[in-house]
C-alpha cells in the first residue's frame, strides 16, 4: 500500500513540475516508469509503515541535486512593476518533504490588464524540472486567427509561449526553464504578447544562474 502511495507522490510532484498538455501522455508514462524504478530502489522489501515514512523516502529519492535557494532570494527577483503595471501582491515560501522547493509569486494589474509571475526553484528535485523542460523538446509551432503556441528559446533558455484571443479578450503564457532547476511562469490577461516579452525581459535570469552556481559551492 505504502509503495503505491510513494509512486503516487512521485508522480504528483513530477506533474506539478511539468503541467503542459503536449506530449503529456508520453511524459506521464515515462515518469510512471521512473517513479516505479525510484520506489523499487528505496522500498525494495521493507515498505514504510505510515505516510510520514513514505513522504521521507520519496523526498530522499528525489533529492538528486542541491537544496533550493531561499524563498527570500527568489522574492528579491520579483519586480515592483512590470511593463508599467504596479505590483498588487507578492509572496514567497520554501517548503517540502525531504527536499525543499522554493517559490515566489507576484501579481500585477491595472483595470483589465493583469499579469502573474511565479519563479520556482525545485532544488534537490531538479530532475523534475528537467523532465518539465523535456516536455518541450519536440518542436511546436501552431498559429491561427485565435492565437498561437510554440516552443522556442528565450535568451538561450528553453521556453514555451502561448497566446489565445477571443474578441477583445486575450490570455497569454510564457514559461522559461533555467539551468534545469528554475522555472519561470508568466501569465497575462488582456496584455499584448509584445508586452509580455517586455515583462519577461525585466526578470533577472542571470541572477538565477548565479544562484545555481552559488548553491553548488
Amino acid at each position: 500500500m505504502m509503495r503505491n502511495i510513494a509512486i503516487i507522490l512521485l508522480l504528483t510532484l513530477a506533474v506539478a513540475g511539468c503541467s503542459k498538455k503536449d506530449n503529456l501522455d508520453e511524459a506521464a508514462e515515462r515518469m510512471a516508469q521512473d517513479a516505479r524504478e525510484k520506489v523499487d530502489k528505496i522500498i525494495p522489501d521493507d515498505p514504510p509503515q505510515n505516510l510520514e515514512d513514505a513522504l521521507k523516502k520519496v523526498g530522499d529519492a528525489l533529492a538528486d541535486g542541491d537544496q533550493s535557494v531561499s524563498a527570500a532570494d527568489l522574492k528579491e527577483l520579483l519586480p515592483e512593476e512590470m511593463i508599467g503595471l504596479k505590483r498588487t501582491s507578492h509572496s514567497a515560501e520554501r517548503a517540502g518533504f525531504g527536499i525543499k522547493v522554493s517559490k515566489a509569486n507576484a501579481s500585477y494589474g491595472d483595470g483589465e490588464e493583469r499579469m502573474n509571475l511565479m519563479i520556482t526553484d525545485l532544488g534537490g528535485a531538479s530532475g523534475l524540472a528537467k523532465m518539465g523542460r523535456e516536455l518541450f523538446e519536440t518542436e511546436v509551432d501552431r498559429e491561427d486567427e485565435n492565437g498561437f503556441e510554440r516552443t522556442t528559446t528565450y535568451k538561450g533558455h528553453k521556453s514555451f509561449q502561448r497566446l489565445q484571443k477571443s474578441g477583445d479578450q486575450s490570455i497569454g503564457e510564457i514559461m522559461i526553464f533555467v539551468d534545469d532547476r528554475f522555472t519561470i511562469q508568466l501569465d497575462a490577461q488582456n496584455v499584448s504578447f509584445e508586452q509580455m516579452l517586455q515583462g519577461a525581459g525585466e526578470i533577472d535570469l542571470d541572477a538565477l544562474s548565479e544562484m545555481a552556481v552559488a548553491a553548488k559551492q
